[in-house]
């Protein structure tokens, strides 16, 4: 997604669902709807800034680590505060999209091999 003139990417790393805990109901990432929903339109807007900002800054990271002489370039908080309303809400629904897609698990297995090296028989 675009913001001022420059890609906004996210990422779910452990930094970004460690900086989202800190802000969590008992630091349950599981319960951060309760912030959302909760009536208070300042928690929620701060809910969503802290979290498009972990995802955004995990996403520059990780950039740098794989592309050598990158500079990050994540949204910072004054840029977020700057915006409308609806902005934050895109963003934040891109992001959560994005935490949500990125903690899928992707890991294959085989089946069971026998003694002999071939599949196990049930």
């Amino acid at each position: 997604m675009e913001l001022n003139g420059r890609e906004i990417g996210f990422r779910r790393s452990v930094y970004a669902e460690k900086e989202i805990a800190k802000i969590s109901p008992n630091h349950d990432p599981s319960k951060l709807g309760k912030l959302l929903s909760g009536g208070d339109v300042v928690v929620a807007l701060e809910t969503m800034v802290t979290f498009i900002r972990a995802l955004s800054e995990a996403y520059e990271n990780h950039r740098k680590r794989k592309e050598p002489g990158y500079t990050p370039n994540p949204v910072t908080e004054d840029e977020l505060m700057d915006e409308s309303t609806d902005t934050v809400i895109e963003l934040f629904n891109k992001a959560v999209e994005v935490f949500k897609e990125d903690g899928k698990t992707t890991v294959e297995s085989e089946a069971p091999k026998g003694k002999n090296g071939e599949a196990a028989s049930e």
